[in-house]
């Protein structure tokens, strides 16, 4: 319930999406508009090659403020 309370599934492809889209270790941000009774929610999403037999995987984490998260 909370990984899909943190990253819904609708929009977990576009997620990814974005993430493939970035240069290697490139930062990103993805925001998740706002639901019924539910903000906005903003993700810091980072593409990794991590095996070149797996491709890229994305990191992703809340970001609250204007922080800047360290992976």
């Amino acid at each position: 319930m909370g990984e899909t309370q943190f990253l819904p599934i609708e929009h977990r492809r576009a997620v990814f999406d974005s993430g493939l889209t970035l240069d290697y270790a490139e930062p990103g941000r993805y925001t998740i508009p706002p639901q019924l009774n539910q903000p906005a929610q903003e993700l810091a999403i980072l593409g990794i090659d991590i095996d070149p037999r797996y491709g890229r995987v994305v990191l992703v984490r809340g970001v609250s403020g204007d922080r800047t998260p360290a992976y």
